[in-house]
């Protein structure tokens, strides 16, 4: 997995920012391509793996 996807996972598992936040800060020109490249790359997509963490608040929009 790359610097940007590992990142990516930081602010997921992380933060509250939602997925438009993150591939902003990312450098994403739009969220939809950055769900794709993720997915791609680690195999579940942003809310997939946000979901993954039990005891995690759900902030997704």
């Amino acid at each position: 997995m790359d610097k940007k996807m590992s990142e990516a996972s930081y602010y997921l598992s992380e933060t509250t920012l939602d997925v438009k936040e993150i591939a902003q800060k990312l450098g994403f020109s739009d969220s939809h391509n950055f769900m794709k490249v993720y997915k791609k790359e680690t195999g579940m997509t942003p809310s997939e793996y946000r979901n993954s963490f039990p005891n995690r608040l759900n902030y997704d929009s």
